[in-house]
């Protein structure tokens, strides 16, 4: 299994699959301050924030979807990702998205792994403001929180490896526009799909910008223990960078034909970030589904193409014409793209929520002051 902010993206779905999940069937949502994603301000929506104002967002607030994950045909894990609220932050209302993952209890005695990762996306624009993730991979603990500024166009990052007391921070460049892992599993969906059609995202993940590009190769009658006779389209992903296909992996998806889309089956291998090792044998399959939770209204589902993408990369950074806006707006910030390693002792972060630069981290060195300044 993947951290969804580590993995790459060969096959997107199938890292993402790997990486969202493990809860029991119906697990009740956290409370409230169990969430990883949480800031000053945050106010939690009801279902007459929908009615008076229909959102861009085509999927249910409640939707869940779960997996079982197998390797060689043992069981692995569970896989799920709900839409577990709607919520209010700076004017924006956003879908909170939840994944978990956990293997089971005869892996967890080989190779535990318990993650969960959290996104905000933006519900009226289709795109995410702030994700967070916490692993635990054995002895290994890290937490990694970054925020969309898209006024700025910049990414910030930081991660902390805790089980070494070693942080990184960074700002990245994100070009005209991008996907994180968790908007674009959801773009995916609305995609029109048809035999012989192709789509291409531009995906953030590990600090770069990846190509996604998606082939519909052909539909198929499925008997679904979950979703009963349907018909399914099969997609085969694949990623690059800076033009250059990627041998990270290789699957295929089965998504439902009919709306949502709801991706029914997976199958395929990919490539672990660090070792570069080959993982094959993965199967995912859809164990269950539930849409909208009561009370909420059911979403008018649309799907649109693939925008272009109006730049390039080199070393995974975008290179484009920046806006005159967008260089005043990075001039007023006085912030940049770059990257910075810092060593120290972690500490709570505290008095910082007022900060204009990297006021939503939740870290800091041993040396007095927030991050960034």
């Amino acid at each position: 299994m993947l951290p969804p902010r580590s993995a790459r993206l060969a096959p997107l779905a199938l890292s993402l699959l790997l990486a969202v999940g493990a809860a029991a069937p119906e697990a009740p949502p956290p409370p409230e301050s169990a969430f990883l994603l949480d800031a000053p301000g945050l106010s939690v929506l009801g279902p007459e924030a929908l009615e008076e104002a229909p959102a861009q967002f085509p999927f249910a607030i409640g939707e869940r979807l779960e997996y079982d994950v197998s390797w060689w045909g043992i069981a692995v894990g569970r896989a799920s990702l709900e839409v577990a609220r709607l919520v209010e932050w700076r004017g924006n209302r956003l879908a909170h998205v939840v994944a978990t993952a956990r293997t089971n209890d005869f892996f967890s005695l080989l190779y535990p792994v318990n993650d969960r990762s959290e996104s905000w996306i933006d519900i009226d624009r289709m795109r995410t403001l702030r994700t967070a993730t916490l692993t635990r991979h054995a002895k290994k603990e890290t937490w990694e929180e970054v925020e969309f500024d898209w006024t700025t166009h910049l990414v910030h990052v930081v991660e902390e490896k805790r089980h070494v007391g070693r942080v990184k921070t960074a700002i990245l460049d994100t070009g005209p526009y991008l996907y994180d892992t968790f908007d674009a599993f959801y773009a995916l969906r609305t995609l029109p799909l048809q035999i012989g059609e192709s789509s291409d995202l531009p995906v953030y993940a590990s600090r770069k910008i990846y190509g996604l590009h998606v082939e519909v190769e052909r539909r198929e009658d499925i008997d679904d223990p979950v979703l009963g006779q349907i018909g399914a389209w099969v997609l085969r992903p694949s990623d690059s960078l800076d033009g250059e296909a990627q041998d990270d992996g290789a699957g295929e998806v089965l998504v439902s034909a009919d709306a949502p889309h709801v991706p029914i089956r997976l199958r395929g291998w990919f490539r672990t970030v660090s070792e570069r090792m080959r993982v094959g044998g993965v199967k995912v399959v859809l164990a269950g589904y539930r849409g909208a939770a009561p009370g909420w209204p059911a979403p008018i589902f649309s799907t649109a193409p693939a925008r272009p993408w109006p730049a390039r990369t080199k070393l995974g950074a975008p290179v484009w014409d920046v806006p005159p806006a967008v260089e005043a707006a990075r001039a007023a910030s006085g912030e940049k793209p770059g990257k910075q390693r810092i060593e120290g002792v972690l500490a709570p972060l505290e008095g910082c929520d007022d900060q204009p630069s990297r006021g939503w981290a939740r870290v800091a060195m041993a040396s007095p002051g927030c991050p960034g300044n």
